[in-house]
């Protein structure tokens, strides 16, 4: 779109700055409700995401008396395996859970066994007998 000084610009519903984990789920689920949505971000792939910004924990997240953030939380705990399918349905890309030491893999695997709809993947880079996950993630696909 050209405006009257001759400039040309975006117009949008709504405009996400930072294009991580929460900003393109946010805007992919707004852009699904019909608006129109522009996402901005000068670092793709630079912000908090790969620092677990976007945790689902809402008992760590609220605190004392905080009981609508925890029932919020809650709520967004529950729907994520549907967000979960309904991405990997679309994408054709699994979600995967990481683990980076014995102790995560080990609850990995008790929460897979409650049924879920990740993938993990264990790479032994220890002894013969150490499923713990490899550093960097730098392992064969399942």
């Amino acid at each position: 779109m050209t405006d009257s000084a001759g400039e040309t610009s975006t117009t949008a519903d709504v405009l996400f700055i930072g294009g991580g984990v929460i900003g393109l789920a946010v805007a992919w689920r707004a852009a699904q409700r019909g608006l129109s949505v522009v996402v901005a971000d000068p670092d793709p792939g630079g912000g908090a995401s790969h620092a677990a910004a976007g945790m689902l924990t809402p008992v760590a997240e609220a605190a004392y008396a905080e009981r609508e953030l925890f029932k919020l939380g809650s709520r967004s705990l529950a729907s994520y395996p549907g967000f979960v399918a309904e991405l990997t349905e679309l994408t054709g890309a699994a979600v995967k859970m990481v683990a980076g030491t014995r102790e995560e893999l080990g609850a990995i695997k008790a929460y897979l066994d409650q049924g879920s709809p990740f993938d993990y993947a264990a790479f032994p880079w220890g002894d013969e007998d150490d499923e713990t996950e490899a550093p960097g993630g730098d392992g064969p696909e399942p």
